[in-house]
């Protein structure tokens, strides 16, 4: 078990479905650690969504006076 991490595994006829829903945290090392950590957790062909908290652009989406 692993706080923000919900996994899935679902048997489809003769193929594995690895389905990982993820809540990354906020602190941006709390955040590395834990992205950087899912590649020993998750398989190779996994699925993987979730809330990342991060932004493509932090200038548009955190100090703009029009974040959006």
């Amino acid at each position: 078990e692993e706080p923000g991490l919900i996994r899935l595994k679902i048997e489809w006829g003769t193929e594995t479905l690895d389905i990982v829903n993820a809540y990354a945290p906020s602190q941006p090392v709390g955040r590395i650690d834990f992205i950087n950590g899912l590649r020993q957790k998750a398989s190779p062909g996994c699925l993987a969504g979730g809330d990342w908290n991060t932004v493509p652009n932090t200038a548009l989406d955190v100090d703009s006076a029009n974040p959006l």
